[in-house]
């Protein structure tokens, strides 16, 4: 009778806690690698910093992009359940692959190649899962029963995963640094190992509930159905002649003769809102080099903090530390304080300053660079990274959940799988500015690279107001879906970081 009470109260299905347990596991798994992966190209495998973070970015790039291939795959083929399994063994055989590698079991001649082809599996499964496992999470709750606790379900599971990244980010860096194997100082093999272990057990998690998980069937691969709509409707625009058919309003209009006006209508609206991503490219192009290019100035820092003796691939979990903080913070407190006051109100408005907030940590790391430039190497202390990655983590808290609520409330129902894709395209495209200027050797010195990037945060703020200031409602062909501009609460659930 006790247990059948809390049930009712808790409300979470039992599969459900599966799901969390795989992802808490995966996402450690994922930035276990991430954290220390500039290193080990620098380090072990002798590449320059330029070109280690480019590598690191081509990764991201091809992690992001993946996603799309799951989603189709999920939608077209095996289903959620089937396609998040065939990715993990991927993922798995991924993470083998590059522990493997850093042992001496491997010749030298064949480390860079193993390490690679490790890599691509664990981009490519890690991005295929992402899609898949957020949306099988929420199929596991009954609607409408269980909306309250569907709507409880993300934050509990963003909670976690956080507190995982949390983990993963100051284990690992010590593993990689603090423990000897193979006659190295260094123990990468090890550090790449506890990856591998995590990802296999969360498998073995995923495939235990197997019995109890609630699958729901998708009738078409939507993302599929808007790019063709997409590439239709240009063919014909293109290739249809001025005087065999009328001239179109809007360019998508031409794909009128094979797709429903409803359905031409919800795309037009999600193109509408993806416009508003153009300038998020440069948000992620300056957020994603806390863990390469701010991990390498941390490298040339004075890392001593009292008997310990701080690796600079650790210093990065200050973002998680901060924003774990921040959110809670900004939610209950500030933001309340602030639509009081009618400040920042809206979700787009608090995006605007999370850029400005973005500028002014590369302004900070502008003026720490200079100190670095003029003095000797390790005396200027880590401490003085504080600022930047305080000023990057309010800019997540101000850009990340809001954007995503935002997008989410304008996209219609039927394409909201289609955005949850395409949000992750900005990030990826963000990673390859980064290898763009890291390849290009543009700049002289790291200080004038990081001034760049500031300057070009400010040019990405700018674009960002002048489309805000064009942007009208889209007109949703959906007569289920309220539409609200102007939401009065942040859904903090969507988590930062592409976690």
């Amino acid at each position: 009778m006790q247990s059948e009470q809390f049930k009712k109260k808790e409300g979470y299905p039992k599969s459900a806690y599966f799901v969390v347990t795989h992802q808490i596991l995966e996402r450690f798994s994922f930035y276990a690698i991430n954290v220390i992966l500039p290193f080990y190209f620098q380090n072990i495998l002798h590449f320059d910093e330029e070109a280690s973070t480019a590598i690191y970015h081509g990764y991201s790039v091809f992690s992001y992009l993946s996603s799309i291939i799951g989603a189709v795959i999920a939608d077209s083929l095996y289903g959620k359940y089937k396609t998040i399994l065939l990715f993990s063994a991927v993922y798995s055989a991924g993470t083998f692959l590059t522990a493997f590698s850093a042992t001496e079991l491997v010749s030298s001649d064949l480390t860079l190649t193993i390490t690679i082809l490790g890599l691509l599996c664990v981009a490519l499964a890690a991005g295929a899962i992402k899609p898949c496992i957020t949306a099988f999470g929420g199929d596991q709750f009954k609607l409408p029963d269980q909306e309250k606790e569907l709507n409880s379900f993300f934050p509990f599971l963003y909670i976690w995963i956080n507190l995982s990244l949390l983990v993963a980010g100051l284990v690992t860096p010590i593993l990689r640094r603090d423990v000897s194997c193979f006659g190295k100082e260094s123990c990468y093999s090890l550090a790449f190992a506890v990856p591998f272990t995590f990802i296999v057990l969360s498998v073995l998690a995923f495939w235990i509930g197997r019995r109890d998980y609630r699958h729901i069937i998708v009738n078409e691969n939507v993302v599929g159905k808007f790019l063709r709509c997409i590439r239709f409707a240009i063919v014909r625009k293109f290739t249809s002649s001025s005087g065999s058919d009328k001239v179109r309003k809007h360019w998508l209009d031409y794909a009128e003769v094979e797709y429903s006006a409803q359905f031409i209508g919800n795309v037009k609206a999600v193109l509408d809102v993806l416009v508003l991503f153009i300038p998020v490219i440069i948000f992620w192009a300056v957020y994603e080099q806390q863990f390469s290019t701010w991990a390498f100035q941390a490298e040339r820092m004075n890392g001593v903090i009292g008997s310990y003796e701080v690796p600079p691939d650790q210093v990065a979990t200050l973002n998680f530390i901060l924003t774990f903080l921040f959110l809670p913070v900004f939610e209950q407190l500030i933001f309340p304080l602030l639509s009081k006051c009618n400040l920042l109100t809206k979700s787009m408005h608090r995006v605007v300053f999370g850029f400005i907030c973005s500028t002014l940590a590369y302004v900070c790391c502008y003026v720490v660079e200079l100190r670095i430039e003029a003095s000797e190497l390790k005396t200027i202390h880590v401490v003085w990274l504080l600022p930047q990655y305080t000023l990057m983590s309010v800019a997540e808290v101000m850009v990340v959940p809001p954007l995503n609520s935002f997008s989410y409330s304008q996209a219609p129902d039927s394409m909201k799988s289609v955005l949850l894709t395409a949000t992750l395209l900005p990030q990826a495209l963000g990673s390859v500015v980064v290898i763009a200027v890291a390849k290009g050797n543009i700049f002289q010195t790291q200080s004038v690279q990081f001034l760049f990037f500031a300057g070009l945060n400010t040019g990405a703020v700018i674009l960002l107001i002048a489309l805000l200031w064009r942007y009208k409602n889209p007109s949703i062909n959906n007569d289920d879906l309220e539409l609200k501009m102007e939401e009065s609460s942040i859904d903090s659930s969507v988590s930062p970081n592409g976690n």
